[in-house]
């Protein structure tokens, strides 16, 4: 035991210490760094004045008490037994007569004088902000949030713990997860998962991530909360689950990849086990269309969704006639944004034979297209379709392909079957389309097309071709449409005139067409052969 202090006389407590009080006193601590040095001092009395001006500014007294603060550690530690009875005697008056500390913190390395970002004494924030740059209310915040955060851990460890969970539960966990998330990115930078790790409504399902193969040449760099989600799906698609959380995690892997086909497939696998209403899914699919114009899987779950409900629609008439006007209408939406959307229009196609929509409405609806953009490739073959391939008035094969397969295919032959007052309306309708622009390929092909289905020979146009061509092979040669060369110099080799024809294709290949002289070539050996 160390010997019993004694009272130290006052007149020498004042000589001892009288370098002490004749430094002036320091200004208040203002961040955690500085309040750590003034605790370090206030428990070594001697080391500020050792520690600035050295060891020799102390006075021989004040330097006695200073080495005696030194050995303080060591008279308190298991190491006392090194010293003699005597020397720790000597040691302990000194200690006594000086009223030195018993306990004194270590001393604090500053964080801009650490080697390491680790040897200084508070350390780090996320950020790489020195915690003892923090200010003594910003440190107390700091000690607040993690005190929540430990408390919030020790509630989710019991919620996990329960055996029965009531619905209030699940939502107060839900948000306690929510919590604990953003109090890990505050304090530590630390992700702690997304929205389904966080949700205790999937805590049953059991995420297969995807690991990408070691030294993979050109492995993907999924964002986290995709990543997250996916590996959610994996695990439902493996079980495989079907139900209502299950359609909302497709909707969210769907906004994040519109075009991931495997989420749409087991979407509609959902829609179908489920039983959903046909309504309620096109809604949904239609705010999705809008946002991505040009996506094939979004069509091809609404041919799905068709095929699957059109046996129920069917039933009722007014039923299916609903159905046929409320997507005419959606389609035109997305019409209006992208006339020449190939995936519409097929989709447009398949919808006209399925429900039948041969009227004269849809007809109607193409003439509109024309007359905004006469170049409307898109709306010119939706028309032929509509006009020659109507049950009505055209002959239909059997054993054709499913509809599926057949989208955006034309037959072209020629069809006994079809009125001769249609041929003449639509060549009339060309003949009008071409007017507006002669050099318009679309209108063409499509009357040669007409012709073709009513089994007539070009010739039948040749007066209306020929006010497009004139003077040929003269000084004042004029052609305001290489189309119309193109169709004279056919109706001149059906008439067996070679002669004309060759004039024709030479005229395009040496002046009016150059670019496809190649092509003009090939049709004049063509006439030799």
């Amino acid at each position: 035991m160390p010997p019993k202090g004694k009272a130290v006389p006052k007149a020498k407590d004042a000589s001892s210490s009288s370098t002490q009080k004749s430094a002036a006193p320091p200004p208040p601590p203002k961040n955690v760094d500085e309040r750590s040095q003034e605790r370090y001092f206030q428990g070594r009395p001697y080391a500020r004045t050792a520690d600035t001006s050295g060891i020799s500014a102390l006075s021989p007294a004040d330097r006695t008490a200073w080495a005696s603060s030194q050995l303080v550690p060591t008279a308190l530690s298991a190491r006392a037994t090194s010293l003699s009875n005597k020397a720790q005697k000597e040691l302990w008056k000194h200690i006594n007569e000086a009223s030195l500390p018993l306990r004194c913190l270590s001393k604090p390395t500053p964080a801009d004088t650490a080697a390491t970002p680790s040897s200084n004494t508070w350390g780090r924030d996320r950020s790489g902000r020195p915690f003892g740059d923090y200010s003594f209310d910003e440190f107390r915040l700091r000690v607040e949030k993690r005190a929540r955060l430990t408390a919030l851990e020790v509630q989710r460890r019991a919620f996990e713990a329960q055996n029965t969970k009531t619905d209030d539960d699940v939502t107060d966990e839900r948000q306690r997860r929510a919590d604990i998330a953003v109090l890990r990115m505050e304090l530590y930078g630390q992700r702690t998962g997304g929205s389904y790790s966080q949700d205790p409504a999937w805590d049953d399902v059991v995420p297969i991530a995807l690991h990408e193969p070691e030294g993979a040449l050109a492995s993907i760099a999924y964002p986290e909360a995709y990543a997250e989600a996916v590996s959610y799906l994996r695990a439902v698609m493996a079980a495989p689950e079907h139900s209502v959380r299950c359609l909302r995690l497709t909707e969210h892997v769907i906004s994040l990849n519109p075009a991931h086909y495997t989420v749409w497939l087991y979407r509609f696998s959902l829609v179908s086990a489920l039983g959903l209403p046909l309504e309620q899914e096109i809604e949904w699919l239609n705010g999705v269309a809008l946002q991505n114009l040009k996506n094939y899987q979004i069509w091809h779950h609404r041919y799905l969704l068709a095929e699957h409900y059109y046996p129920e629609l069917a039933k009722d008439s007014m039923k299916v006639k609903d159905f046929a006007r409320s997507e005419m209408d959606f389609l035109t939406t997305i019409l209006a944004e992208d006339t020449k959307n190939y995936h519409v229009w097929s989709y447009r196609q398949y919808l006209v034979r399925k429900l039948g929509y041969w009227v004269d409405a849809e007809r109607r609806s193409m003439e509109a297209f024309i007359r905004q953009d006469v170049r409307n490739n898109s709306a010119w073959s939706h028309r032929f379709f509509l006009v020659f391939s109507d049950p009505s008035h055209s002959t239909q094969k059997t054993g054709e392909k499913p509809l599926e397969t057949a989208l955006g295919e034309l037959n072209i032959a020629h069809d006994p079957a079809v009125p001769a007052e249609i041929i003449d309306r639509e060549i009339a309708y060309a003949q009008e389309q071409i007017q507006r622009a002669p050099q318009n390929e679309s209108p063409w092909n499509y009357l040669r097309g007409v012709l073709t289905k009513g089994g007539r020979p070009l010739s039948e146009i040749e007066a209306f071709a020929s006010q497009f061509v004139s003077n040929l092979g003269a000084e004042d040669e004029k052609v305001t449409s290489t189309h119309a060369m193109d169709i004279l110099a056919a109706v001149a080799a059906e008439k067996g005139d070679t002669a004309q024809a060759t004039a024709y294709l030479q005229r395009l290949a040496e002046k009016w067409d150059p670019i496809r002289a190649g092509y003009w070539q090939y049709r004049k050996q063509q006439l030799a052969a």
